[in-house]
């Protein structure tokens, strides 16, 4: 059975991934890994690539959803959408944007942060 760090963390993506497909987004891909590197989503936006990082907080007991995103996650986001890039048959424009969660008594409160990275 997943811990509930897990659980939690699969809901944020979840509504994530709902949240950004209300914006018109289309989901490309999920929880994509290269080599260590995790891209929680990859979606389209109009004829742009974006590669998103969810966060989701129940608390703020260690630091908002925004400030857990550490410099060592991000170079490890970056290296994974470079492999991603490389991947691809043609080029393509490319962002990295960041959606946070924060779960409080059933409501869940979503925020994009456009081009974190």
């Amino acid at each position: 059975m997943s811990s509930n760090k897990q659980r939690v963390g699969k809901l944020g993506e979840d509504l994530a991934a709902e949240y950004l497909e209300s914006l018109g987004w289309k989901i490309l891909e999920r929880n994509v890994t290269y080599k260590g590197a995790e891209i929680d989503i990859i979606a389209l936006e109009d004829d742009v690539v974006v590669f998103v990082e969810v966060r989701t907080r129940t608390t703020d007991d260690w630091g908002s959803a925004l400030e857990s995103l550490t410099p060592k996650k991000l170079a490890s986001l970056r290296s994974g959408v470079v492999r991603w890039l490389l991947n691809q048959d043609e080029y393509c424009k490319a962002r990295i944007d960041m959606v946070t969660v924060k779960l409080n008594h059933g409501k869940a409160t979503l925020t994009l942060y456009r081009s974190i990275g």
